[in-house]
C-alpha cells in the first residue's frame, strides 16, 4: 500500500514540470490577450481578423457567441504567424498529404485542396438557385444574348500535372451541370418551357475547357489562389467569342513584369519560405507606360475622385501586391472609357478573379461597373437600371462561389 502511494507521489512530481509549463503558457496567452492591442487586419494573411464579440443573451443561447469567441481567440492568438508556420512544417515533416488545405505540388506550386462534400453543401445549392434566378431576370430585362456567366476552376482542376501523385482533386466541372439544371428548372417554372433540359445555355461559358488546352503554361500563381494575367487573357478570349467579338492576339499586348516579389494567399495559409511569384501587367501595344495616364478614369465606392489608370503602383509596396489591379477589393468600381466609340455598359458581378480580367474588357465598353457582393448592399437590379447597363458578366472562381454566402444577394 505504502509502495503504491510512493509511486503515485513520484508520478505526480514528474508531471509537475508539464503542468507548470502548461499553466505558464496559459498565463502568457492570457496576458497577450489582455495587454496586447487587438489586431484588426493581418498583413500576412491579407484578411480582417475576428474581433471580440459582444455578449448578448440571444447570441449565447443560439450558440453564435461561442462560435464567434472561438474565432476571436484563434485570430488574436499571440505569435499566430509563427505558430502557423511551425504547424505547417511539422505536418509536412510527418508526411501529411496536404497541409492546412494545401498540396505541396511539383515545380514549386502550392495548390489548394477543396473538399467535395464540404463544398457541395446547402450554400452552393442556394447560390446556384439564386444565380439561375438572376440570369433569368437579367435575360428578361437585357436579353439573354447580353448575359454571360463564367465560373472559373481553381488550379487543382487545370494544373493536374503539378499535383502530387496521391492527390484526388474535386472535379469542379460538376458545378456547370448543377447550374444548367437549375437554370432549366427556373426557366420551366417561370415560362412553362420544357423539353430543353439537354440544351447547353449560351450564357454559361466553359473557361475550364479553354484553360485546360493551355495547362502547360503559367495560368495560375504558385503561391496565390488567383489566375495570372495570361490565364485571365485566355478566359477573356473565350468570353469575347461568346459575344461574337474577336479578342486581340496575345502579341498585340505589351507585357511588363511589375514585381518578382509576390507572395500570395496560399503563402499566407502556410507562412513558410517559398519562391515568390512575378506579376505581369498587359497593356495594348503602343499604349504607353502601364502606370501612366490612360484613356480610363476609375472611381471606387462612389467617391468622386478619378484615378487615371487601371493599376495602382503603390500597392506593389505592400504585401497584397495583387491589388495592383484596380486597387484590390471594393464594393463598387466604375471604369469610364473616355475614348469609347459606343454606349455599351458592362456590369461584372464578381470576386477578385475579375480584377486583372477587367483590364482586357474595359476598352470595349463606355463604362464597366464591378460589383462585389461581399461589400455591396445596393440591389443589382437598381444599379443596372440607374446606370443603364446593357451587358452582364458573372465572374467567380468556383470554390469561392460555392462558399460565399453573399452570392444570395445576386437576385435582389
Amino acid at each position: 500500500m505504502r509502495e503504491e502511494q510512493k509511486h503515485r507521489q513520484k508520478k505526480g512530481r514528474q508531471g509537475l514540470p508539464l503542468t507548470a509549463a502548461f499553466l505558464g503558457f496559459l498565463a502568457v496567452f492570457g496576458a497577450g490577450l489582455v495587454f496586447l492591442p487587438e489586431k484588426v487586419f493581418s498583413d500576412t494573411e491579407n484578411r480582417y481578423l475576428a474581433q471580440k464579440p459582444e455578449w448578448t443573451p440571444e447570441a449565447f443561447l443560439d450558440g453564435s457567441y461561442g462560435e464567434d469567441y472561438e474565432k476571436y481567440l484563434s485570430d488574436q492568438f499571440p505569435m499566430r504567424g509563427g505558430l502557423v508556420a511551425l504547424k505547417a512544417l511539422a505536418q509536412r515533416s510527418a508526411g501529411k498529404g496536404d497541409v492546412n488545405g494545401v498540396y505541396f505540388g511539383k515545380d514549386g506550386y502550392y495548390i489548394e485542396r477543396f473538399d467535395r462534400e464540404k463544398l457541395l453543401n446547402g450554400q452552393l445549392q442556394k447560390n446556384i438557385a439564386y444565380l439561375a434566378k438572376a440570369v433569368s431576370s437579367f435575360g428578361e430585362s437585357l436579353g439573354e444574348d447580353h448575359v454571360r456567366v463564367m465560373l472559373v476552376p481553381s488550379a487543382s482542376q487545370i494544373l493536374t500535372e503539378k499535383l502530387p501523385d496521391f492527390a484526388e482533386p474535386w472535379d469542379q466541372t460538376e458545378v456547370y451541370e448543377l447550374l444548367r439544371e437549375a437554370a432549366w428548372r427556373e426557366n420551366a417554372a417561370g415560362k412553362g418551357k420544357r423539353g430543353e433540359a439537354q440544351d447547353w445555355p449560351s450564357w454559361l461559358l466553359r473557361p475550364d475547357q479553354v484553360l485546360a488546352g493551355h495547362s502547360g503554361e503559367e495560368l495560375y500563381y504558385r503561391t496565390d489562389h488567383h489566375w495570372t494575367t495570361k490565364g485571365a487573357y485566355y478566359a477573356f478570349s473565350c468570353w469575347m467569342d461568346s459575344i461574337e467579338e474577336k479578342a486581340p492576339d496575345m502579341e498585340k499586348y505589351d507585357r511588363t513584369v511589375v514585381t518578382e516579389e509576390f507572395l500570395g494567399t496560399i503563402h499566407s495559409k502556410l507562412n513558410i519560405p517559398m519562391n515568390p511569384d512575378r506579376i505581369e501587367v498587359w497593356t495594348p501595344a503602343g499604349a504607353g507606360e502601364w502606370n501612366g495616364d490612360s484613356q480610363f478614369e476609375v472611381f471606387y465606392d462612389g467617391v468622386p475622385e478619378a484615378h487615371g489608370s487601371l493599376y495602382e503602383p503603390e500597392r506593389l509596396k505592400g504585401r497584397d501586391k495583387y491589388a495592383v489591379f484596380l486597387d484590390g477589393n471594393h464594393a463598387l468600381t466604375e471604369i469610364v472609357n473616355t475614348e469609347a466609340a459606343g454606349h455599351r455598359r458592362l456590369l461584372i458581378i464578381k470576386d477578385s478573379y475579375a480584377h486583372c480580367f477587367a483590364a482586357f474588357a474595359a476598352p470595349y465598353f463606355e463604362r464597366v461597373y464591378m460589383a462585389d457582393l461581399r461589400y455591396l448592399n445596393q440591389k443589382l437590379s437598381e444599379l443596372s437600371e440607374e446606370e443603364k447597363v446593357t451587358d452582364v458578366l458573372v465572374l467567380y472562381q468556383i470554390p469561392g462561389f460555392a462558399s460565399d454566402e453573399n452570392v444570395t444577394k445576386i437576385a435582389r
